[in-house]
């Protein structure tokens, strides 16, 4: 049967192959350039408040760990790297030269291939509902609304009326702790 032969040479796990988008391993340099820049910035400039620092200080040492996408990136097969704080900017330095000259290219490839962390969404794309309420009372409480806004947003994402007052109370509570 001719059919059969070609059944035979047919493999349907290349799919995932197919479909698999090819990274453009130079495209992935620029975004880590940018946050080793951002790093040195942060460090020379004393932000040591900054979210999402790659690095820490202590008793003039840094504790840096280069992260692309919140993920760590493995250099010399190590993610955490201890540098005296003197020489921590020509550090950076020296990787970013490293990037640009694609030493590091198939980290970053693997790191961008690889999903990002999870956030407070599910696996199916879809926030808690619970969840979304909290938000949405907790900026009601830092925005400074009142109880006709708060009811007015909560309605427009679908809460009950016999719901309101639960999430009313628990607005109520958070502003008065807040006021004091």
């Amino acid at each position: 049967m001719l059919l059969d032969e070609f059944i035979s040479l047919t493999d349907d796990g290349l799919r995932a192959a197919y479909e698999a988008k090819p990274v453009d391993k130079t495209a992935v340099r620029k975004p880590f350039i940018k946050a080793l820049n951002t790093a040195i910035d942060q460090f020379e400039n004393g932000r040591t408040k900054a979210p999402n620092r790659m690095w820490t200080v202590n008793a003039s040492t840094v504790h840096f760990v280069p992260k692309f996408k919140g993920q760590p990136v493995a250099i010399a097969g190590k993610t955490e790297h201890y540098l005296p704080s003197d020489r921590f900017a020509d550090a950076v330095k020296k990787i970013i030269a490293a990037v640009e000259a694609g030493e590091l290219d198939e980290a970053l490839a693997s790191d961008a291939a690889a999903p990002a962390k999870a956030s407070k969404a599910s696996a199916t794309g879809e926030t808690d509902p619970a969840l979304s309420l909290t938000q949405t009372i907790s900026a009601g409480v830092r925005r400074g609304w009142d109880e006709t806004k708060l009811i007015e947003t909560l309605t427009k994402k679908g809460v009950s009326k016999a719901d309101l007052p639960k999430h009313v109370a628990t607005f109520n509570e958070k502003m008065k702790a807040k006021k004091g």
